[in-house]
């Protein structure tokens, strides 16, 4: 079995021929140790050693160790795709070793909203049926419409399966197709065998209402659990990109979208919750917005809900350390949405998170800005004595302006009115904008920004023409980096082969003094000059100097 094993390991050892002991002295001698009794460190570099492929599989399996060593690892994420026949397979090795399913701490699954039947053979059948026995006395009803999917080979009924059998699972990842339709209260598509949805309902149920955890397949007395009970980390992925080149023309926004799932937010050990591309919920229960969810963690990216469902999301949090929105692309265009953003609204419900919120990201950066969706500001966040770390754009001070095109927006009234605007503990600020990367509009935003800026920062970003398409790109060969003044650089991105073409520049103020000392230190230099020198701009002349050398 191990033929590769000994002329690697003659390779690197000693040349010369050990004596060979007696038959005597053999049989006096017995071995008292085996293979399971070597330390994994030594079998790890035995392995190694290893050449053929079916020497390494048989030598993990012939080691306890090994065995276990690999087990863990080969269990401890699992991502399912759109494969039934696979996700039946594995649900089937789980039922006949739950023990197995212990090891799973992170789980990828995909919910297709259509998906062929892979019917299980009898045998794996009564497998499956004997896992979930336990749940009869519990909920029958479940139990039954369970047992009818798991029956026909439904993909649902393989994905619950899942989640009852893994019951400590700290990541789930849900990745749902069907648009709109998925996750909602009901799943109303005439031709569809999907009932995730409505056998969730149970397990998020239970979970709320659980004690210890233990599995299905171990007690029929004790409460249910599933993964559910004990995910940390929950991440909602709409499958159907609500890209706007992807959409039809004459559909909202949301059309693509997932309904956001608010039923979840209440699991007993839920921290982190993550959805892209959701959608808001029109019919909720009153028990939302109570603030009595243990989430800490709230990131929503390129959501269409409005400001209303946004607002409740938050509320529902009891402290909220980190949030992060990212409005889609199109929720203020009145082409494509009739959503009104509320910033007032979303203000009332930050203040509920006043003392403990340390990071901070609102984010629109919409191609077109309608003054009918957009109503209300931030006001202040001077009273936000936790936050660290602020990311808005300019959308979020555009109210304050008189013009009617955000594109004419001039920032540099709005920073001298919100001088108060920005908490006094704050250490990294960043600001993005549309305005295009020319010399002129860069040192007059520095020159006074500083109106709004606290004395404490500690680094600066102002982003020009921003475009947030190109953050989800990998950035190699497309990007410049430019130096103005040993505390003022940037980079800048022109597009390259992977990466769509539209300049954008970040402009970066750093100081070991703070970003104030900076400013002043590179305002006092011909800034104007050398930010025009950097961007290889061809009218640079004699005229940007400073007027002490004219003395």
């Amino acid at each position: 079995m191990f033929s590769s094993v000994g002329p690697r390991l003659a390779q690197t050892g000693d040349s010369r021929k050990p004596a060979l002991p007696n038959s005597t002295a053999q049989a006096r001698d017995l071995p008292s140790t085996t293979i399971h009794d070597l330390p994994i460190e030594l079998l790890v570099e035995i392995v190694g050693y290893i050449s053929e492929p079916h020497d390494r599989y048989s030598l993990c399996l012939a080691s306890k160790p090994l065995n276990s060593a690999a087990t863990a690892c080969l269990y401890h994420s699992i991502s399912v795709g759109r494969d039934a026949l696979r996700l039946q397979e594995l649900v089937r090795t789980l039922s006949e070793s739950p023990a197995l399913a212990m090891h799973i701490k992170s789980v990828h699954l995909h919910l297709p909203n259509d998906v062929s039947d892979v019917t299980p053979a009898q045998s794996e059948l009564n497998g499956f049926l004997e896992a979930i026995r336990p749940l009869t006395p519990h909920d029958s009803r479940f139990h039954h419409k369970l047992a009818n999917a798991l029956r026909h080979g439904y993909y649902d009924g393989n994905a619950i399966l899942l989640l009852l059998l893994a019951t400590q699972v700290d990541e789930l990842h849900l990745i749902p197709d069907g648009g709109h339709a998925a996750f909602r209260q009901s799943h109303a598509h005439p031709c569809s065998s999907q009932q995730f949805t409505d056998l969730i309902r149970a397990l998020i149920v239970w979970a709320e209402t659980a004690g210890p955890t233990t599995s299905v397949a171990r007690s029929s007395s004790a409460q249910p659990s599933s993964a559910l009970n004990n995910v940390r980390k929950l991440c909602f992925y709409s499958a159907t990109s609500p890209e706007f080149k992807v959409r039809p023309r004459d559909l909202p926004a949301d059309c693509c979208s997932t309904a956001f799932p608010f039923q979840y937010m209440f699991l007993p050990h839920l921290e982190d919750l993550r959805a892209r591309g959701s959608a808001s919920w029109q019919s909720l229960s009153p028990g939302y917005g109570q603030a009595n969810a243990h989430i800490t963690r709230l990131r929503l990216e390129w959501t269409s809900m409005d400001s209303k469902n946004i607002g409740l999301a938050i509320r529902t949090c009891h402290k909220l350390i980190e949030l992060h929105i990212q409005w889609h692309d199109d929720i203020l265009d009145p082409r494509y949405s009739d959503k009104v953003i509320d910033l007032d609204e979303i203000r009332s419900a930050l203040n509920e998170h006043a003392a403990t919120l340390k990071r901070l990201q609102l984010i629109f950066m919409t191609p077109e800005v309608s003054l009918e969706l957009l109503r209300g500001d931030l006001g202040t966040l001077s009273h936000f004595s936790a936050l660290e770390t602020l990311r808005i754009d300019e959308t979020s001070l555009f109210k304050s302006e008189v013009t009617r095109y955000i594109d004419l927006w001039e920032p540099l009234g709005s920073f001298q009115r919100a001088s108060g605007f920005l908490p006094p503990n704050l250490k990294e600020f960043r600001l993005d904008s549309r305005k295009q990367p020319f010399a002129e509009i860069i040192h007059r935003v520095l020159a006074t920004i500083s109106a709004m800026l606290p004395a404490n920062l500690t680094r600066l970003n102002v982003s020009f023409e921003f475009n947030y398409w190109k953050e989800l790109h990998q950035h190699i060969e497309c990007c410049q980096w430019l130096s103005f003044h040993p505390s003022i650089g940037g980079s800048t991105c022109g597009g390259g082969f992977d990466v769509p073409y539209s300049r954008m520049l970040i402009v970066t103020v750093q100081h070991k003094d703070g970003v104030l000392v900076g400013l002043r230190e590179a305002l006092a230099t011909n800034l104007m000059k050398a930010i025009r020198i950097g961007l290889e701009d061809e009218e640079v002349d004699d005229s940007d100097d400073d007027d002490s050398d004219e003395e």
